[in-house]
């Protein structure tokens, strides 16, 4: 029953191979546990795991979405177009602040990279406005050390 509707693909790592049976028993155990408490859901339709699994995918998806929709500036054109068709558009955020002029930018050197690196860049943190190289850019959304 678990091979009907299965995450599996082709892999020659044994570990991947667990981890999609795992995968795949869990959805069947969580369909077994939720139609008895909805039972008039899909009553009419054959493919009712395979709804309930694709139910269960964007409820598990969709927060990542909103995160992501909001919080990441630079996103490939590919993945902010596939956001758009979810319901999730990508607002752009500025990192820099826009009061700023150009040429009166300072640079600094980055917050997290090591002093030994040198690396100096103008790109700002959001919310703390501490100095982020293009590196560690997209990893400021994740900092637990960010001050605000």
């Amino acid at each position: 029953m678990c091979h009907k509707y299965t995450v599996q693909r082709g892999t020659k790592r044994w570990p991947l191979c667990i981890f999609y049976g795992m995968i795949d028993m869990a959805a069947l155990n969580a369909f077994i546990l939720w139609k008895p408490k909805n039972p008039e859901r899909n009553r009419n339709k054959r493919y009712q795991r395979r709804l309930f699994i694709e139910e269960l995918g964007l409820s598990l998806v969709t927060p990542l979405l909103d995160f992501r929709s909001k919080t990441s500036t630079f996103l490939h054109k590919d993945i902010e177009n596939a956001l758009a068709i979810v319901g999730h558009p990508v607002t752009k955020r500025n990192l820099q602040e826009s009061n700023e002029d150009p040429s009166q930018r300072k640079r600094k050197r980055c917050s997290i990279c090591e002093t030994s690196k040198d690396r100096k860049t103008s790109t700002k943190c959001y919310k703390c406005s501490a100095f982020v190289c293009n590196e560690h850019c997209i990893q400021q959304f994740f900092r637990m050390n960010c001050s605000k």
